[in-house]
């Protein structure tokens, strides 16, 4: 089953929608990975949509969710699933601190594993995997490609005093990704909310698999610079 959702790249599990076809999809011959997900315990019904005749489908506990991520990072990394769980921890801390620096040493730790010939075919979708599911593996409260009334933000992580606003570039720039945050206004709706408020912008190295530069400003600073 995890391989099969790591063929699909279907890593963000939370909160899908699905019809009753997708009860009836369940054989052997044509095992769908949203039914297989739900016959076997992962998904449950959260809601149903009588006007749409749709179901809301999302993990049943806090302990599942955790358990499929580390799943899911050990095998879109292919390591084991023990060798990802100390890095997760040390990011945590990481982003609770505000150390950013360590943060992008630990996030570079994380690609240097995955073989080349595999992250050459999906790139940008390797970095947006790996990192949606390094933060919920970690029992953050993570928000990935965020609809706002300017656009879509990449990642929004919540951790107890900060809100971390990231927007992710590939062989671009970071400033342009601090640009892209500032232009858009996107991390305006976490303001005033006895949190501080962080725009980080990371560009990735395609050919390097890390992170090639980084840029961490004040998000109300940052507005004040544009």
């Amino acid at each position: 089953m995890i391989k099969k959702l790591r063929e699909g790249f279907h890593y963000d599990l939370n909160q899908l929608e699905a019809s009753h076809v997708m009860f009836e999809s369940f054989t052997l011959d044509d095992l769908n990975w949203l039914a297989l997900l739900f016959q076997t315990g992962y998904l449950t019904i959260r809601g149903y949509d009588p006007e749409y005749r749709l179901y809301t489908l999302d993990y049943p506990n806090l302990e599942v969710k955790d358990t499929m991520h580390q799943h899911l990072l050990a095998a879109f990394r292919q390591t084991p699933i023990t060798d990802s769980q100390p890095v997760l921890i040390r990011i945590k801390r990481a982003l609770d601190k505000g150390d950013l620096e360590h943060f992008i040493e630990l996030v570079n730790t994380l690609f240097a594993s995955i073989p080349y010939q595999i992250f050459l075919h999906q790139q940008e979708a390797f970095f947006h995997a790996i990192l949606h599911l390094s933060f919920s593996g970690i029992g953050v409260l993570v928000q990935s490609e965020v609809s706002t009334a300017k656009g879509r933000v990449d990642t929004i992580v919540h951790t107890k005093n900060r809100a971390y606003v990231m927007e992710f570039k590939l062989d671009g720039s970071a400033a342009s990704a601090l640009q892209q945050i500032r232009e858009k206004r996107y991390g305006s709706p976490f303001l005033g909310k006895d949190k501080e408020v962080i725009a980080l912008g990371i560009n990735f190295s395609s050919t390097d698999k890390e992170v090639a530069e980084w840029q961490a400003v004040p998000y109300e600073e940052l507005l004040v610079e544009g």
